[in-house]
């Protein structure tokens, strides 16, 4: 009895040591990857010395002497503290999803590899202006950097999922770039909820269920316009709004952002008072990291966001700016006329011609083969068919953003260096998309507002037919 006790007690005292070495092993393989903020690094690649301060509030603030190294800088701490939201957010941008997270991210890469956000961002490469190919080249140097001298210290979940990241490239900036394109103007959302209400309860009826951006007061549905709940008519209503991937009601709580600005007249220090407050969606870690920039001419603090250089909303030593989303409508969906002889041709003025076919080699984690897809995209952009519930009709998306090379990175470079109104307004004339409501300051007391961005010139006015029936 007592050397079964013995035993016992022996198994007892060997499993709580194997615990405590476990929890060892997870405390280091957590902590292994926490950023360096104190003493000095040797980084290869830097012009001349960077010192970094992180405030109390954790906030780094770059000092280096010129911008390359500046930049070089903002992608190594970038990538110090968020290494795995950039990856991760490059690969939604390209449409890679899979290659890691397997056949789960498959659906998800499928729609944006036909959408062509991948593309569209290739195509930006070609319109960077100098500077900002200087800028974007230094801060993948800067995360490439950090990759390479901390293979041994990189973050937990690369650990998980058995991969290494893949050297930065300019083209993964854009990528995101693009992604945050398309989450602030998903208007062909709206083009689709209007097609399906219509056919569910007619135009009359879908016109007052969701008024157009010209109605000029609220609009209080009449008795015989109410939609019980269980009813014939409010299943087709939630049945068409739940194929155009909208809530029911066509509204999320907590959207909408604000910015404001007020004149020095009207502030009780005497000078401009500018505040904003954008609202993305929550996410662990936050869509934005705040950093100050500081470099012979250029001097910029504010929210930037992990994987691109540069200050998206801030302040420098001259002039504020704030930033919502104006939500225009830059996105079109066009029924396509196919040639019954050929489904890979389709009408323009009477005649028929080629669809352009694109193929995407989709490479998915645990399958030998890629999944490839066969992407055909018209004069107005890709079809999205077989990736859109209950379209019947061949129906091609156009997006403003897509459809020619965006200009939004050049914007960034050259709003950080604005020092007055007449430089501001320059700076975003190449602020393409997504398009912005942007509210100024500067420190001689001036105010001002720009709502930044292109729009499509339609040409039958607002839109050919709202509601125009897509299936």
């Amino acid at each position: 009895m007592r050397r079964a006790t013995r035993v016992l007690a022996l198994l007892a005292g060997v499993l709580v040591l194997v615990v405590l070495l476990g929890g060892l092993v997870l405390w280091q393989a957590v902590r292994r990857p926490w950023p360096q903020t104190e003493g000095t690094l040797l980084v290869p690649g830097l012009q001349a010395p960077v010192e970094i301060i992180r405030d109390q509030y954790g906030v780094p603030h770059i000092y280096a002497q010129n911008e390359e190294d500046l930049f070089f800088a903002q992608g190594y701490v970038h990538a110090q503290d968020r290494l795995w939201q950039m990856d991760f957010q490059r690969r939604v941008g390209l449409g890679r999803l899979s290659e890691v997270l397997g056949e789960a991210a498959l659906e998800t890469d499928i729609f944006l590899r036909t959408v062509g956000i991948n593309r569209s961002a290739r195509q930006d490469l070609t319109v960077l202006t100098p500077e900002t190919q200087t800028m974007l080249n230094a801060y993948a140097a800067g995360v490439n950097a950090f990759i390479e001298t901390n293979r041994d210290r990189l973050p937990l979940e690369y650990t998980i999922l058995r991969v290494d990241p893949q050297p930065w490239e300019p083209l993964h900036t854009l990528a995101w770039g693009k992604m945050m394109q398309w989450i602030l103007n998903d208007s062909w959302g709206d083009d689709l909820l209007r097609s399906r209400l219509i056919e569910a309860v007619g135009e009359e009826r879908a016109a007052d269920l969701n008024p157009g951006y010209l109605a000029d007061a609220p609009t209080i549905l009449p008795e015989e316009l109410a939609i019980s709940l269980g009813t014939p008519r409010f299943e087709q209503v939630r049945e068409a709004l739940r194929l155009a991937n909208v809530p029911f009601g066509g509204l999320q709580d907590g959207l909408g952002s604000n910015n404001w600005v007020v004149a020095p007249e009207r502030s009780a220090t005497g000078r401009p008072l500018l505040a904003n407050d954008p609202h993305l969606q929550y996410g662990v870690p936050a869509i934005w990291y705040l950093m100050g920039l500081h470099a012979p001419g250029y001097e910029v603090v504010g929210a930037t966001l992990p994987g691109a250089p540069g200050v998206i909303i801030g302040h420098n030593e001259r002039i504020a700016w704030g930033v919502t989303n104006l939500a225009a409508d830059v996105q079109d969906l066009y029924v396509e006329r196919l040639n019954p002889q050929n489904p890979n041709e389709y009408e323009v003025n009477g005649e028929y011609v080629p669809f352009e076919i694109v193929r995407e080699e989709i490479s998915v984690k645990g399958q030998a083969e890629p999944v490839v897809i066969d992407v055909k995209i018209s004069r107005h952009g890709p079809l999205i068919n077989d990736v859109v519930e209950g379209l019947e009709a061949p129906v091609a998306l156009k997006w403003l953003a897509a459809s020619r090379p965006s200009t939004l990175i050049n914007a960034i470079y050259s709003l950080n260096r604005a020092r007055n109104w007449e430089e501001f307004t320059a700076a975003l004339r190449w602020w393409d998309a997504p398009m912005q409501n942007f509210v100024y300051a500067d420190v001689e007391g001036n105010i001002g507002y720009l709502g930044a961005g292109a729009v499509p010139i339609r040409a039958k006015g607002q839109r050919a037919r709202a509601g125009a029936r897509l299936d």
